[in-house]
C-alpha cells in the first residue's frame, strides 16, 4: 500500500500518474554526471525542526543507472511520501560521462571522488545539509568507504 493514500500531505503525480523529475548534469573532476532530483518541493526550509532529514540520495550498482529507481518506483515513491531524492549514475553509465578505462582506473576511488563531487556539488539544493544515504550493491560499499575516508578518519 502506498502511504500517500492515507496521507493528506502528501504530493501529487503529474497528468500522466508520474512524479515530476528534474534531469541534470553536474561537473565533476573527470566530466558530467547525470542526476535526477524527485521532490524538490518538498524541501524543507532551514527553520524547520527536521534539519531537512527529508533528503535522500540513493545510488545504483554497478550494472545499475538511475532509471532503476523511477522503474521500480523508489524514488518516485519517496517524493510522494514528502522526500527530496537524488539519484545519479556512476561514471560510464547511463547518461554520465564515459571514462577510458585506459586514462582513469575504474575502482573505488573513481566512484567515491564522484560521489564527493555531486554531494558537493553548489547547483544541487541540499548543499551542506543532513541527508540520508541508500544504496545498492557496489553503490552501498561506496557510501561506507565514502564514510570511512572522509568521515570516520
Amino acid at each position: 500500500m502506498d502511504i500517500s493514500e492515507n496521507d493528506p500531505n502528501a504530493c501529487d503525480t503529474d497528468a500522466d500518474g508520474k512524479m515530476p523529475k528534474e534531469g541534470i548534469f553536474v561537473g565533476t573532476l573527470h566530466g558530467d554526471t547525470y542526476c535526477e532530483l524527485y521532490g524538490k518541493e518538498n524541501m524543507l526550509e532551514e527553520s524547520d525542526t527536521q534539519c531537512n532529514s527529508n533528503i535522500v540520495v540513493i545510488v545504483h550498482g554497478l550494472g545499475g543507472s538511475v532509471a532503476q529507481w523511477e522503474e521500480s518506483d523508489i524514488a518516485p515513491f519517496l517524493a510522494r511520501n514528502r522526500k527530496v531524492v537524488l539519484c545519479f549514475d556512476w561514471y560510464s553509465h547511463g547518461k554520465s560521462t564515459k571514462v577510458n578505462p585506459n586514462e582513469v582506473a575504474h575502482d573505488v576511488g573513481l566512484f567515491i571522488t564522484q560521489l564527493h563531487d555531486v554531494i558537493n556539488h553548489s547547483s544541487l539544493p541540499f548543499r551542506g545539509k543532513h541527508f540520508h544515504l541508500h544504496g545498492f550493491s557496489m553503490g552501498m560499499a561506496c557510501l561506507v568507504l565514502c564514510y570511512i575516508i572522509l568521515i570516520v578518519s
